[in-house]
């Protein structure tokens, strides 16, 4: 169920004065950004009064959904302070135009981008009740066919209240008995004045992976957003798509397109542990998304997978399920997604090609079934 326009609606944000900031080659080390810096005069950028992100809210007990949006509404007219973000690449139109400069990072700008950056502090309290408040035994492995093993989440915002109902639905969203133990993070998500669908605290083990995919397929046309706000994370966490690697930063809050088929991988560890923020796509956040920017070093591309790579592959999975390691076949080809780019679902046919090679029907057949599941359809409207 989507908010309706009863409920309140944070006032956009105004933008008091400019300042023209003139780019410097040292803030963009990429040759083909100094190019089209060469081609801009000046970066204008605005001064913005946002929300504050601020103490506690140490008010307790059960809220009902509408107390829950009038009271993050009320808020995010509160106090205001004003930042003035500087050295980015501010504005849809200018971070398109940066980005469409790199290399493969044009199409990226669209489905992954930067929101706003999270005061330090707040971070810092947030992150403290993100590992302290959860029982570690509380936590739920949900989506087991989307990912290795090693993922699990608690629900903060959805529509029952309790914690361990995490598989997100269309609702009417309300606090759950986690979120009345974590006051600082309450206030932090009542601060940003969006329009939640569902909240959640994702942990993602180390060596663990959240294999290709597309999300909120089974949900109404409804257009909606994810944001990200890591808390723990490392440099061997990703997220990839669009033939990317992604390093998302703690600090700030991430715009995702989940439509769009992507996977996260953490490699080495330590676990990571994000914020994600399922929102439905009123004004104001409209207003955010469009003053999204990516900068340069956010994003790795990938390079493209030969055919000699993809034969080499092939073989290798080949020889594990012929030794009787067909598990580790699998994961040998779903992990060629976190190294090359490429077309999507190659991985899910070049399992289902395994499996017809072995002369196993049924599991060729399964696989199949496997990608249309992970990347079917999505509903008219949803991508916004």
């Amino acid at each position: 169920m989507r908010c309706t326009p009863a409920w309140p609606r944070p006032a956009s944000p105004r933008y008091e004065h400019h300042r023209v900031v003139a780019p410097s080659a040292e803030h963009f080390p990429n040759t083909s950004i100094q190019n089209a810096v060469a081609l801009a005069c000046a970066l204008v950028t605005p001064t913005r009064t946002i929300p504050p992100l601020g103490a506690p809210h140490h008010e307790t007990g059960s809220r009902s959904a509408a107390w829950f949006c009038s009271r993050r509404c009320r808020h995010a007219h509160s106090r205001r302070v004003r930042i003035t973000p500087s050295h980015r690449y501010s504005g849809s139109r200018w971070a398109a135009m940066i980005a469409k400069s790199v290399s493969g990072l044009g199409k990226l700008v669209g489905q992954i981008a930067c929101l706003d950056r999270v005061e330090v502090t707040t971070l810092d309290r947030i992150r403290h009740e993100a590992l302290t408040v959860p029982d570690d035994r509380a936590w739920v492995a949900e989506y087991g066919e989307f990912q290795s093993g090693g993922w699990s989440t608690l629900s903060l915002i959805n529509d029952s209240g309790d914690p361990r109902d995490v598989r997100i639905t269309d609702c009417s969203p309300r606090a759950t008995t986690m979120l009345e133990q974590m006051p600082v993070t309450r206030e932090f998500l009542l601060s940003l004045g969006f329009c939640f669908m569902w909240a959640r605290l994702a942990r993602l083990s180390a060596h663990s992976f959240l294999w290709e995919h597309r999300d909120y397929q089974e949900l109404d046309s409804s257009a909606r957003v994810r944001l990200h706000v890591p808390l723990v994370t490392n440099a061997s966490a990703v997220l990839v798509t669009a033939g990317a690697r992604v390093r998302l930063r703690a600090g700030r809050i991430w715009l995702l397109r989940p439509t769009h088929a992507h996977g996260a991988g953490n490699l080495l560890g330590p676990d990571r542990y994000h914020l994600l923020l399922d929102c439905y796509l009123d004004d104001r956040l409209t207003e955010a998304v469009d003053n999204a920017w990516l900068e340069a070093d956010d994003a790795e591309p990938m390079p493209s997978a030969t055919s000699e790579e993809l034969t080499r592959r092939f073989d290798q999975a080949l020889s594990l399920a012929e030794l009787g390691y067909p598990s580790t076949a699998e994961k040998h080809l779903l992990r060629l997604f976190y190294e090359r780019a490429l077309p999507e679902g190659q991985v899910y046919d070049l399992i289902a090609e395994l499996y017809a090679r072995l002369g196993d029907t049924e599991a060729a057949q399964r696989w199949r079934t496997n990608k249309r599941t992970m990347l079917g359809e999505v509903a008219p409207g949803v991508l916004a």
